[in-house]
């Protein structure tokens, strides 16, 4: 950071840090994600209880939406033949499947990267080759 508002900009964190690389997306989804979380409050509250289902439901300011979310929650499923077509291409490392479902949610707004991700994830991508596994 240049100063307590500030962040550097690419060519001085460049510059100031020796990187000849010039990655430009890691750089600049790296500060989103530094923005976002210097937003957060810092939670130190480690008593958290566990509420129920039925008493969220109760307190709730609109019930039907709580509902909806664990109807939701218990309806959907993991894509599963995407993930193990995914696996089987990159059998040499374990694949964390939150992190990867989470992270252009988490370097970008962009909705078009999102969909990029979320397609190139479940393999819907159309490409040109023929090669098929």
């Amino acid at each position: 950071m240049k100063d307590s508002d500030n962040f550097l900009s690419f060519s001085e964190f460049k510059d100031r840090y020796g990187i000849t690389e010039k990655n430009y997306l890691a750089f600049y989804g790296l500060l989103s994600v530094l923005k976002q979380k210097i937003k957060e409050p810092l939670c130190n509250n480690t008593n958290m209880q566990y509420e129920s289902f039925y008493t969220k439901f109760m307190k709730a300011s609109k019930p039907s939406r709580q509902a909806y979310k664990k109807i939701i929650g218990l309806k959907q499923r993991c894509p599963t033949n995407s993930q193990g077509k995914w696996a089987r291409d990159c059998a040499h490392e374990p694949i964390d499947w939150r992190a990867a479902y989470q992270l252009s949610f988490q370097c970008t707004r962009s909705t078009k990267l999102i969909v990029f991700q979320f397609k190139l994830l479940h393999r819907l991508l159309a490409t040109n080759s023929r090669n098929k596994r």
